[in-house]
């Protein structure tokens, strides 16, 4: 049995290195966990797996863009990884925070960028641990590809992201009711660079949407590739130059939400779920219909679709880890 032993305090920087035998194999779809699924699964509707997900999940309620006139959430799915120092790099020189999308199979071997992304000011958020579409697991799978995602965070930067984002967009009213039971944001995006399908253009992209008004923005790269991440740079630059005079930001300052939110492992633990306006469209940009250039509210287009780490999962053996759940003085034991 795994055991995992944290305090509930949110200030603490745990800074920890993350042990491997506490967590399933890197890009192995997360074994599930009847503790916590019994807690988590309430009135979840009966939508079966769509084994290859969805190829045009319906966004309608979910965030899909900022909700003021020139704001720009910046955001990079899938490290962190070997080219996430240069992007550090490039943001701390135009003194820019963004959004990450962290992948937990890739803080097992990447946990010290994690830690400087954070300490860098950046905000920190979940995009499964193995990323793969949302609704072709069950139900019990999902939860636990969430948990641990959010789990190897929290041992790394000492706090538990609020915000989520679903491996290439995939998502459906299952999903998203274990979403909301967990107390987790919804994010997309409306402008897609289409930089991990091998668009070799996005700053050209990002340029024409910032000389073409200023109407709110969430965009999407991917800072794990070396094809990626040396776009990213000229890309803000083309975003602030433009005429629509946009201000790059992390999705959580547009969006005036709380970043990280200790509460989740309540709600793993059965201790009550959070008011469900808080996630599921009390935002002005839940339901915003602000055009793009290459992705809009509704759809999912371009990079999202085309990158899975599913090659790599014949390299690794599932391990099973089997946990239990106990609040214990202010310590949570799995």
């Amino acid at each position: 049995t795994a055991s995992f032993v944290f305090l509930t305090l949110s200030s603490a920087i745990n800074a920890a290195v993350p042990i491997a035998t506490d967590y399933p194999a890197p890009d192995v779809l997360a074994p599930a966990n009847a503790t916590w699924s019994n807690t988590i699964l309430k009135d979840i509707p009966n939508i079966p797996v769509n084994a290859l997900g969805l190829p045009t999940p319906n966004w309608s309620a979910d965030i899909v863009t900022c909700p003021s006139a020139n704001m720009w959430g910046l955001s990079y799915d899938d490290g962190p990884g070997p080219y996430t120092d240069n992007l550090l790099s490039v943001l701390a020189a135009k003194k820019v925070k963004a959004t990450f999308f962290i992948v937990g199979s890739r803080v097992l071997q990447y946990s010290d960028v994690l830690l400087r992304t954070y300490q860098a000011g950046h905000h920190i958020a979940l995009h499964t641990w193995s990323h793969r579409n949302s609704t072709a697991v069950t139900n019990e799978q999902f939860v636990a590809e969430i948990i641990y995602n959010a789990r190897i965070i929290k041992d790394v930067i000492g706090v538990t992201p609020r915000f989520f984002r679903p491996p290439f967009g995939d998502i459906d009213e299952r999903i998203r009711k274990i979403l909301h039971n967990l107390g987790l944001i919804i994010v997309e995006w409306n402008v897609d660079s289409a930089d991990a399908a091998g668009a070799k253009d996005v700053a050209v992209k990002f340029g024409a949407k910032a000389n073409a008004g200023s109407s709110p923005v969430i965009s999407l790269e991917h800072d794990l590739f070396a094809t990626t991440e040396p776009q990213a740079g000229p890309a803000l630059d083309a975003i602030l130059a433009g005429t629509g005079k946009y201000k790059p930001m992390p999705i959580d300052e547009c969006l005036g939400y709380a970043a990280y939110d200790e509460g989740f492992w309540d709600r793993v633990a059965g201790k009550g779920l959070p008011p469900i306006n808080l996630v599921s469209g009390s935002s002005p940009s839940t339901n915003s219909t602000s055009t793009s250039s290459t992705g809009s509210a509704g759809s999912t287009t371009g990079s999202h679709k085309s990158f899975s780490l599913r090659s790599v999962e014949s390299a690794w053996t599932v391990m099973t880890i089997v946990g239990t759940v106990a609040l214990v003085g202010g310590i949570f034991i799995f």
